[in-house]
């Protein structure tokens, strides 16, 4: 009787475990389904920045950290950042992303160049629906689609099968100058009269190339409201962007961005074509052309133009600035890599011609002179060894520009290492850097008058503590001595620290 009841009992209990085992299973994955799927980093990045003068020839120190070229002032930030993202809420279609940077200003030592004050930076803030073949978003968003856009209004995108896709976007515009919300918008404009975006554009992939073409008009409403500091006149632009491999180790990339509409109506606002080959596993060709419009480098590059000498009155020609060697409206390059299998060694080469349009007042801050027309010839020659001494990675490259206003000559060496498991790296550099500005006949628009030598030296550590954490620290000291037309400089040493912690999830 006992051996019947088990007969029958047995495979009521096994399929009894069973049935609650895939019900448990069941269960979990509807709750796991209907979790929110999070993603997000939160940084914490300190900066600190100063300069300090020697002395003239029967000066004393005093007077040359008062009158010399090293600045007064000393830059010291925080920032606070963190980006969160929400990429299915409860496991449906509701998403959402905030992005937000956080710079307090410190009382007696600049937190943001020559503007000053604190900022608070909201890069991206909106919540969206996607679907199986469209997808709404509402807020401030970024439109990588339309020459990175920020509006503050929606987009709507529309798929037709895997190799098409459609989308539009309307709202209003902040400036594209602005690093605060409280800048963003121009002073005393109402609601209904704020500057506005409206755009649509395209998308298309295949199995051999990407690519976007879009358009979009920017309406500033009131133009005689427009400033300075009030962002863009009204404009109609167009852009496009694509990549395509031609044939097995052979692509081709392009960008650009053209105005159709407005006071710079037919202008080449922004134009990038590359090309890059790869007969052989080991080498690497490439070559390519740009183009950036002065109207572009206000936006993105006027608060590096700076006079290095603050006590010199504004419009004074800058004394050895390298960021006003390097710029250029127009750019041809072409470079090639090898790499020595067995060796384990790399070497590089690359050549960059330059050519700057006249740049005046109406791109430059107020504090930096107007420039002429240059041409500039950019060659450098790069090594490495890697793990080859005691598992440090060695290697240098040489730099050299030369333009009719400018000579710069640079030598720099690098050791590279990883310990704990790669957990840990460090890097160590020395640079030695012979500079010399020359002027022309058109003294005014002349970029400097000094001749001199640089030294500098630095070490970089990152640390990644389990899967979240991570750290970085970088250190760079450099002194510099030079001589003008009034006589010998003083000399100024330079210092600057980053410390940066993050925790990603």
């Amino acid at each position: 009787m006992l051996a019947v009841l088990l007969t029958v009992i047995e495979p009521a209990l096994a399929y009894a475990q069973f049935v609650r085992k895939e019900e448990t299973q069941e269960k979990g994955t509807r709750e796991q389904e209907k979790e929110t799927e999070l993603r997000g980093r939160l940084s914490t990045t300190a900066v600190y920045y100063g300069e300090w003068a020697g002395s003239r020839d029967g000066e004393s120190g005093e007077a040359a950290a008062t009158e010399g070229p090293a600045s007064p002032e000393q830059l010291l930030f925080t920032d606070l950042r963190a980006r969160i993202e929400a990429l299915s809420v409860n496991g449906g279609p509701l998403r959402g992303t905030v992005d937000f940077r956080l710079r307090p200003a410190l009382r007696g030592v600049a937190s943001r160049g020559y503007l000053g004050g604190r900022e608070e930076d909201l890069r991206e803030a909106h919540v969206g629906l996607s679907g199986a073949r469209s997808s709404l978003t509402v807020g401030r968003l970024i439109v990588p689609e339309v020459d990175s856009l920020s509006v503050d209004g929606l987009r709507a995108s529309f798929q037709r099968g895997g190799s098409w896709e459609g989308g539009v976007l309307v709202g209003a515009y902040p400036s594209p100058l602005s690093r605060s919300v409280r800048t963003d918008y121009p002073k005393g404009r109402g609601l209904l009269d704020l500057p506005l975006a409206g755009g649509a554009w395209v998308a298309y992939r295949s199995g051999r190339t990407h690519g976007t073409v879009g358009g979009a008009a920017l309406l500033p409403r009131d133009e005689r409201a427009l400033g300075p500091d009030d962002g863009e006149p009204a404009r109609g632009m167009i852009t496009s962007s694509g990549h395509v491999r031609i044939s097995r180790g052979v692509d081709a990339f392009h960008y650009l961005v053209g105005d159709v509409a407005g006071d710079a109506a037919g202008e080449l606002v922004h134009l990038q074509l590359g090309l890059q080959l790869r007969p052989l596993e080991q080498l690497l060709l490439e070559g390519g052309i740009s183009r950036v419009s002065t109207r572009q480098l206000r936006i993105y590059v006027a608060d590096l133009l700076e006079t290095a000498d603050p006590s010199v009155p504004p419009g004074a020609p800058p004394q050895a600035n390298l960021a006003l060697v390097r710029v250029g409206t127009e750019e041809a390059r072409a470079g090639a890599s090898y790499l020595f299998l067995r060796s384990k060694v790399d070497v590089g080469a690359h050549v960059r011609v330059r050519r700057r349009e006249a740049l005046g007042s109406d791109v430059l801050p107020t504090t930096t002179p107007a420039l002429g027309p240059d041409q500039l010839l950019d060659m450098s020659l790069g090594i490495r060894r890697r793990h080859w001494l005691r598992g440090w990675s060695l290697g240098g490259n040489v730099v050299d520009i030369r333009g009719g206003r400018s000579r710069h000559s640079q030598l720099a060496l690098k050791g590279f290492r990883e310990f704990l498991d790669e957990r840990l790296e460090l890097e160590l550099t020395v640079s030695y850097v012979d500079f010399a500005d020359r002027c022309g006949d058109d003294g005014p628009t002349c970029t400097g008058t000094l001749s001199g030598r640089v030294l500098r030296g630095g070490a970089t550590v990152a640390f990644r503590a389990g899967g979240h954490w991570s750290c970085l620290g970088d250190l760079q000291l450099g002194i510099q001595s030079s001589s003008g037309a009034p006589g010998k400089e003083p000399w100024i040493m330079a210092s600057g620290l980053l410390l940066r912690v993050q925790y990603s999830y």
